[in-house]
């Protein structure tokens, strides 16, 4: 296995484990074991993306699965890019599995810890997920990585078209999953202009992670076409070295 595709099966397991792990505090709130719903819906939501139960940074797999998918994507077809994808969305699925009573009964402590509000169910007793839940996890991780991808491809072959699937797979995603984005990005923008340190470092981080890689993969895409119009026919601008894959470098 190739060092960017362990970096990407590692970021996928923290993904999927972190939303794994939140939904049982869900279940429990739809049972009535916890007395405010709306509340441990949000904490779930605000868990799975670290910001709640004292993460070091905010959306923690959501960096770690856009810095590996960018890198990992560099040297792969399309089709390439499928068919090891699916391997390693498998692989990671069962260890997050894996890992779920931990991290559910983690976040259940936490929860109970700050609020007060779990009864009648120790904390090392949290329901399993459902299979609504395991979907929704796998396709949130599938729907942003196609994105980070969509974003690559729309730069490689200088056209806006490759956005429109992830423009899709979100609106699904907006429909399908219990949580809004609006809820998290307000929280972090409230606790940023609070100069939460934390809140502070994951903008900044950020920020500069997506100037770093869409400004890398414009230089790139440059090199590419530079190298791909030495090799190509007089005219074609290197584009049959963009169509071919997002990088020939060695």
């Amino acid at each position: 296995m190739r060092l960017t595709a362990l970096f990407l099966l590692v970021a996928q397991i923290v993904f999927l484990t972190t939303f794994l792990a939140a939904e049982p505090l869900e279940i429990l709130a739809d049972m009535g074991q916890i007395q405010a719903r709306e509340t441990a819906y949000q904490y779930a939501s605000r868990w799975r993306h670290g910001m709640a139960g004292n993460w070091p940074m905010y959306m923690p797999g959501f960096f770690g699965v856009a810095i590996s998918v960018w890198f990992w994507a560099l040297r792969r077809t399309p089709r390439q890019m499928i068919r090891e994808s699916a391997v390693l969305m498998v692989v990671a699925l069962v260890v997050a599995l894996l890992l779920q009573p931990l991290g559910a009964a983690a976040i259940a402590g936490q929860f109970q810890a700050e609020t007060g509000l779990l009864t009648n169910v120790g904390v090392s007793r949290v329901p399993s997920n459902t299979a609504i839940g395991i979907f929704r996890s796998i396709y949130t991780l599938l729907t942003f990585a196609v994105g980070v991808v969509s974003i690559q491809i729309a730069i490689d072959r200088r056209r806006p078209w490759p956005l429109l699937l992830p423009l899709v797979m979100n609106l699904i995603l907006a429909a399908i999953r219990p949580w809004t984005v609006g809820d998290f990005t307000n929280h972090w923008i409230r606790q940023t202009l609070d100069l939460n340190p934390v809140a502070t470092f994951s903008l900044l981080a950020a920020i500069s992670a997506a100037l770093v890689m869409v400004l890398g993969q414009i230089g790139f895409a440059q090199k590419v076409d530079s190298q791909g119009s030495e090799n190509s026919p007089p005219g074609s601008g290197g584009e049959a070295a963009r169509s071919r894959n997002f990088a020939k470098l060695p």
